[in-house]
């Protein structure tokens, strides 16, 4: 369930250290899987959008 949760924060815009600090995690390592794997995802659509070309 708090995978889900980090996930939907963090495409709500919330920080990595934000996420952090809501989730209590200790190291920076942990909440950064969550911001990493979203910019990723956010960096894609933004070039296939620059393609016009749907990305799913």
């Amino acid at each position: 369930m708090l995978n889900g949760l980090a996930e939907l924060l963090v495409e709500l815009g919330v920080s990595q250290y934000r996420l952090m600090a809501i989730l209590e995690h200790s190291e920076a390592k942990t909440s950064k899987a969550y911001t990493h794997r979203a910019d990723r995802w956010k960096l894609s659509n933004d070039a296939m959008q620059r393609l016009n070309v749907p990305h799913t």
